[in-house]
């Protein structure tokens, strides 16, 4: 026999579930104890992480996506667990969150701690698939690679979804890769689920259906067991899906699979002026509060009526296919950027910037030298050109891949987007390794050479330098600014802020800057801060407000009116700029003009709920007791309590506040009693304690006089 029918990557027999004496057909038990050193080596790897970047200041606070998730999962283990939309964001991650918050209590340190163990897992089931689709020692490279891959390293530690997803990836390798050998309608059922779960946590994954309800008919025992397997692959999604599509009908009446954001998210990445990463629909509105309103508020403008979600989502995918049916050669163009983007070595952040953590962990930085895409992307290729051969043996490996980079190369590039493929791609990387040994071993260097031509090629294009890290790492420094503000600590904010500052010049950087200044009282710097953003940045709403916010901490009351009517005038259907304009009315006193405004920013922002409580609130409250009038701040406190399906603690606190300020005492004593229930049901235990001591007061009568001051 010739040495090179020894490799590694060798062709399979006619029936390749017959057992054999390789060790791709290796039983679980027998790698047991592999897979718990694999393991264990990424358990204390990850420990070592989280211990370092502990020290980071955005560590222990929450921003856009993890704060909604939080949020989110907090509501259901109060007991909200069926909600009141379809969903606009893959539902599974804070139901897992919800999980660990009911067992472990609401610290960060457990979701980190679950997330880490996940994340072990990860590698050990990745060390399961290498092992039965190639051999153990392939099984051993890439499970230990990506023990040390430092994006797997790094989402472990976020409150994101990857971790979550990065494990139903490996555990789906795993999964097919045993089917090889010993397929069984369990296992297939067991896929299936699998693969739903995976889509209830990344939605572009629905692409990999067709791969592997291929590969459950391929790979069966013969045709008269493939209809069962393919049946069992059904079960198994409808098992995961099938709720979750259920839930969506009761709540918003219309079938949706998983979520209605596939249409914005497609819109976002595919339209002119996009390069193939995330952009806001709105300058300056990326926080996760705004982008599904935004989506809805635009699409019904253009639309000239109320849609549902699914109709909203069909608005954005319309938009970006009328753009790519009249621009075909830009939509070509941004393909290969995207696709160019999805190869590149870099790990484009999302909210929070890998080399911003990598400051304070030395493991995660010195990791990030040896072992990045750039790396992993050229021995992938290397791997995949030295199995091509046999390329039946690894054609559901090869098809995932390719559906995976397809799915990033559609929508836009996120590193935790482009994450469900590091798996794979480090599979063909270990395969790469081992058989490049092999065939120096056996002398086969022309073929090596072709090989080290493709890592070449393919090194060359993944690390040329696409995007500007220097400005990424601003981002993170501004969001950490932001974060640091709004937790209070204004001297950490000003470094993190300033740093940003010289690294990029960006608009929101300097509005979050002059923030921060105001913070520690200096109004001058601030302004300046301010004035410049609007430089970089014109005619947007919000740096309009901080401008105005700087205006009037330096005693200029008139131009902080102007500006903030400017920023109304710019998009009248963003209440914030109301807010702030009542509050300026109510500070000087002028109740009148306050309560004028507020019933503007309610005709403008109809649905908008915190529009009408700001109103009721001054109508029942007023100052001026000869501009109250509480008969009408209880009637829009009822309206809001009915639009809200009375789970709203804010709608029902303002209903109970109106009644007592109304003279209804007796109407508010209830109210308030079944709003600190509601505040129990949610969790919200200094929430309902405060409401039920002013329900204790409206039964003293003693005490109403006070309970009226609340």
């Amino acid at each position: 026999m010739r040495a090179t029918e020894r490799l590694t990557c060798r062709a399979v027999k006619a029936d390749p579930h017959t057992s054999s004496s390789s060790s791709a057909g290796e039983a679980p038990s027998a790698l047991l104890r592999p897979f718990a050193v694999v393991a264990g080596v990424a358990l204390v790897l990850r420990w070592l992480y989280l211990s370092q970047a502990s020290d980071a200041p955005l560590f222990d606070m929450l921003r856009a996506d993890g704060a909604a998730y939080r949020v989110w999962a907090s509501r259901i283990a109060a007991g909200d667990w069926l909600g009141s939309e379809v969903f606009d964001r893959a539902p599974l991650y804070p139901y897992v969150l919800a999980l660990i918050e009911l067992v472990f209590g609401d610290g960060l340190g457990a979701i980190r701690a679950v997330q880490a163990l996940l994340g072990a897992l990860s590698c050990g089931l990745l060390f399961l698939a290498g092992s039965w689709f190639f051999s153990r020692r392939i099984g051993w490279i890439a499970g230990l690679a990506l023990a040390i891959y430092p994006p797997a390293l790094f989402f472990d530690g976020l409150i994101q979804k990857a971790s979550l997803g990065g494990v139903l990836v490996t555990a789906l390798l795993a999964l097919l890769g045993r089917a090889r050998h010993a397929p069984s309608r369990t296992l297939w059922l067991a896929a299936g689920a699998t693969l739903g779960a995976l889509m209830a946590t990344r939605e572009e994954t629905v692409l990999l259906v067709p791969v592997v309800l291929a590969a459950s008919f391929l790979l069966s025992r013969g045709r008269a067991h493939a209809p069962s397997c393919v049946a069992a692959t059904l079960g198994g999604l409808a098992l995961v899906l099938a709720p979750i599509a259920a839930r969506n009908a009761h709540v918003g009446g219309e079938f949706v699979l998983t979520t209605s954001q596939a249409g914005t998210n497609f819109y976002i990445g595919n339209h002119e002026g996009a390069r193939g990463v995330y952009v806001p629909l709105l300058p300056g509105r990326g926080n996760t509060a705004f982008e599904r309103n935004d989506a809805r508020e635009l699409a019904q403008q253009a639309e000239g009526r109320p849609l549902s979600p699914s109709e909203v989502s069909s608005h954005w995918f319309g938009r970006s296919f009328k753009w790519i049916a009249e621009h075909p050669g830009d939509w070509a163009a941004l393909l290969v950027r995207k696709f160019a983007l999805a190869l590149n070595a870099y790990e484009i952040p999302d909210y929070e910037d890998q080399d911003y953590y990598a400051e304070h962990s030395g493991l995660l930085r010195w990791l990030a030298y040896l072992l990045h895409f750039g790396v992993v992307a050229p021995l992938a290729a290397a791997g995949v050109y030295l199995c091509w051969p046999q390329r039946r043996q690894f054609a559901v490996l090869l098809a995932l891949g390719a559906v995976l980079l397809l799915g990033v190369t559609l929508f836009y590039v996120f590193g935790r987007y482009r994450y469900p493929l590091a798996p794979i791609a480090l599979l063909f990387a270990a395969a790469a390794v081992v058989r490049g040994r092999e065939l120096w071993v056996a002398g086969e260097r022309a073929q090596l050479a072709r090989a080290g031509l493709a890592t070449l090629i393919v090194a060359v294009l993944s690390n040329w330098p696409l995007v500007d890290r220097r400005a990424q790492l601003a981002m993170s420094l501004s969001n950490a600014g932001a974060a640091l503000i709004d937790a209070g600590r204004g001297a950490q904010a000003l470094d993190a802020l300033r740093r940003s500052v010289e690294l990029d010049d960006d608009a929101d950087t300097r509005a979050n800057l002059s923030t921060a200044l105001l913070a520690a009282n200096q109004p001058r710097e601030a302004l300046t801060h301010a004035q410049k953003a609007l430089v970089l940045r014109r005619d947007d709403p919000e740096l309009l407000r901080r401008l105005a916010a700087a205006q009037l901490a330096n005693g200029d009351e008139r131009a902080g009116i102007d500006t903030l009517k400017q920023a109304i005038q710019l998009r009248p259907n963003e209440f914030a700029s109301w807010e702030q304009l009542v509050g300026v009315f109510v500070a000087r006193g002028d109740w009148m003009r306050g309560i004028e405004t507020a019933r503007n920013a309610v005709r403008y922002n109809p649905g908008e709920i915190a529009a009408g409580l700001q109103l009721a609130w001054l109508l029942s409250s007023a100052e001026d007791r000869s501009l109250r009038a509480p008969a009408e701040a209880v009637e829009i406190a009822r309206r809001l309590d009915e639009l809200t399906r009375g789970e709203d603690l804010r709608v029902l606190d303002m209903l109970g506040a109106t009644l007592m300020s109304a003279g209804r005492e007796q109407e508010a004593q209830d109210v308030f009693e079944r709003t600190a229930k509601r505040a129990d049901e949610l969790g919200q235990r200094e929430f309902a304690e405060r409401v039920r001591a002013t329900a204790a007061a409206l039964r003293e009568p003693s005490l109403r006089g006070g309970a009226l001051q609340r």
